[in-house]
């Protein structure tokens, strides 16, 4: 039977929900097939709007009406989906480069973009939400199968309330019952507290969209998320224009979602959309949309009659099929005279949890969920909840899709790449004294191919009483040709910074270097000056900077002078560029990416030439640094391959091989297959084992 879900106010930051029973609620059923577990509480009518011309049956102006909505400075899971989308084409562009290729810097407007979402991404809080989901749905799978998620009540410091749509079973460690429809999972949880039970499980919302925020009793607000296949229509009832940006934001989330790897995604009337979804469809109407929707999911409202639904199959991991959802958004032009009537949408799009979620902008009668104006705040029906939703315009759009192009946009190859495969030359003509170009000079070392610190020649760190000054040297050696104090403070702070603060941040930097080392006399590691310019001394360099050195020294060298060359200065990899630290601005400028290429190129022409030697394990090594900045770099995974053939070592061959596929389908969005030269490799070493010897 039905059941009852009142209106709460929500109260999740500390301390007990606080929940206000409806006066009056009448339980909501559609067509037996698809019973609608909910029930909507009696409101106050809403004048109606026609969706189809903009324009009030009343004659009144709703947009004066309607309440702000939120832009893109509010989209948490768009920024944090794209933000990964666009990591994915990056390594994949990395992993194929050549030795010596060059990045194509990006625009001074994609860098901007690119800051502003990396500073909206929130990486870890949506990794939370997903394995709590899978945690979740073990446990209600395993004690109240009949049981689903609605939503997500997120807050900032990493507290969940699961919106159930039954009465929520007694919940086990870690989990909290907060009220008959809540399950809730403290801040104070780890993710590691979740894994035993997130693993027996699939994602089981993979149309978990971000809907925008709402209001806490302690004055903050948290981010609300609705699974649009578990309410099975969705309306968003304002003018037409707002309307259409709310619907655009959900259907943009769903597009780059890491959750929603397995959904489809039909749009109409929003053929700006792209965002490279590899499963997303247009439709010239509704009508067409429900239609193809009806061929995607087949069968599977048949298969999840009564109280099984698509969230128990997933999260039972049933062999056999992911039980992929179909999501349409459908904007307000999307319904033309002669479509399907309200009724009939209701009933195609209702009941939720059968594979099927339905988003559209304006008003269907008999609709069960909506999101609509209710005085000077929007509401959430039937849930009673406040928020105040995301809304992205088309241009939003189109400046995210520039930032995924430019992700894809091919790298400068130099005219002549060597063979690395098959290494150089043995018979190069031999250094001759003085013909190798002595190392870089250098006094202090700021260590950026790893995690970033900064040591002397005899390996003292430095240490900054703030990190602003760790991070401040590292952006001027990156800098070197345009250090000012205007770029400084643009780079590192996302908001104005008051002058005394730069400038005691200036200051802790200069210090901690003078402590390290003493600067040479009548010098200052980071130069005083009368001008914005802020230069810093020659003898302050980087690893990369010596390893970019030992690169162009040993060009041209016979195998064993270049080995002695490069060995030491690729020794100074330690981890990614920049491992462990939350600076936005070397993702954005491509700074990550051009030490990434460096280090690849070095270790694939070190490997080159120790293949040459016969030298096995010196490939190994040598591709072993480079692998830890990019795993799965082709040059590398072929050269630890022809290490293995030579050797005749056919398991090590397909452990190689394994471990890169491994790695391409750990990406999301990732297709899975391997480049067609590493495949043709792969035969060929384990072919040539197979003929026969003379």
């Amino acid at each position: 039977s039905p059941v009852t879900i009142p209106p709460v106010t929500t109260q999740v930051a500390s301390g007990d929900i606080t929940t206000e029973p409806a006066a009056d609620a009448t339980a909501i059923t559609t067509p037996e097939s698809n019973p609608v577990p909910v029930s909507i509480p009696e409101r106050a009518p809403v004048a109606a709007a026609d969706t189809r011309n903009n324009t009030d049956t009343t004659g009144a102006d709703l947009s004066d009406a309607t309440p702000p909505i939120g832009g893109i400075g509010g989209a948490v899971l768009v920024a944090s989906g794209l933000v990964g989308a666009i990591a994915v084409r990056r390594r994949r562009r990395l992993r194929s480069a050549a030795v010596n290729a060059r990045l194509v810097g990006p625009t001074a407007e994609a860098a901007d973009i690119d800051r502003v979402l990396r500073g909206l991404d929130d990486g870890e809080r949506i990794a939370r939400l997903d394995i709590a989901l899978r945690a979740a749905a073990h446990e209600l799978t395993s004690g109240s199968p009949g049981v689903v998620v609605l939503g997500v009540i997120a807050t900032a410091d990493g507290c969940l309330d699961l919106l159930l749509d039954g009465r929520a079973p007694g919940a086990s460690t870690p989990w909290e019952n907060v009220g008959e429809h809540r399950w809730r999972l403290p801040a104070r949880i780890s993710l590691d507290d979740l894994a035993e039970s997130a693993r027996h499980s699939q994602q089981p919302c993979p149309a978990l969209a971000h809907l925008g925020s709402t209001p806490l009793d302690t004055g903050a607000s948290a981010e609300l998320f609705l699974d649009l296949e578990a309410v099975g229509l969705l309306t968003v009832r304002a003018p037409a224009p707002v309307a259409d940006s709310v619907v655009r934001a959900l259907a943009a989330g769903i597009a780059v979602s890491p959750m929603a790897e397995i959904a489809h995604l039909i749009t109409s009337g929003l053929d700006d959309l792209r965002l490279g979804h590899p499963s997303c469809r247009t439709a010239a109407s509704l009508t067409e949309a429900l239609d193809l929707a009806a061929m995607t999911i087949g069968t599977t409202p048949s298969l999840t009659a009564g109280s099984l639904s698509t969230f128990a199959l997933r999260s039972r991991q049933h062999v056999g099929d992911a039980w992929e959802p179909v999501v349409i958004a459908a904007a307000s032009g999307a319904r033309d005279v002669g479509d399907l009537s309200d009724a009939a949408i209701v009933e195609r799009a209702s009941g939720g949890g059968r594979g099927l979620g339905v988003v559209v902008a304006g008003e269907v009668a008999g609709a069960d969920w909506s999101i609509e104006p209710d005085g000077d705040h929007w509401i959430l029906r039937p849930l009673g909840l406040e928020l105040t939703p995301i809304g992205l315009t088309s241009i939003d759009v189109d400046l995210m899709q520039r930032l995924l192009d430019d992700a894809d946009a091919p790298l400068e190859i130099p005219a002549h790449v060597p063979p690395v495969c098959d290494g150089p030359r043995l018979d190069a003509p031999a250094a001759a004294s003085g013909d190798v170009a002595p190392p870089v000079d250098w006094t202090v070392m700021v260590r950026v191919l790893g995690r970033p610190e900064v040591s002397d020649a005899v390996g003292g760190a430095a240490d900054f009483e703030r990190s602003k000054a760790l991070e401040l040297l590292i952006w001027l050696t990156q800098h070197r040709d345009r250090a000012t104090r205007s770029g400084a403070r643009t780079g590192l702070w996302e908001t104005a910074v008051r002058d005394a603060t730069f400038a005691n941040v200036v200051s802790d930097a200069r210090r901690s270097l003078a402590r390290l080392v003493a600067p040479p006399a009548g010098a200052e590691w980071i130069g005083r000056t009368l001008t914005d310019d802020l230069p810093l001394h020659p003898l302050v360099r980087t690893d990369a900077d010596v390893l970019a050195d030992r690169m162009r020294a040993a060009a041209g060298l016979a195998t064993r002078d270049a080995i002695g060359v490069l060995r030491p200065a690729l020794a100074l990899v330690r981890d990614i560029p920049f491992a462990g630290s939350n600076y936005l601005w070397p993702d954005t400028e491509g700074i990550t990416s051009e030490l990434i290429l460096l280090v690849t190129s070095a270790a694939t022409v070190l490997a080159g030439h120790y293949l040459v030697l016969g030298d096995s394990a010196g490939v190994f090594w040598a591709t072993g640094q480079g692998l830890r900045v990019l795993p799965g770099h082709e040059e590398l995974i072929a050269l630890r391959m022809r290490a293995h053939g030579r050797q005749g070592d056919l398991a090590g061959v397909r452990h190689v091989w394994d471990s890169y596929e491994k790695v391409l389908n750990a990406d999301t969005w990732s297709d899975g297959q391997p480049a067609p030269k590493l495949v043709a490799l792969r035969r060929e070493l384990l072919t040539a084992s197979l003929a026969p010897t003379a």
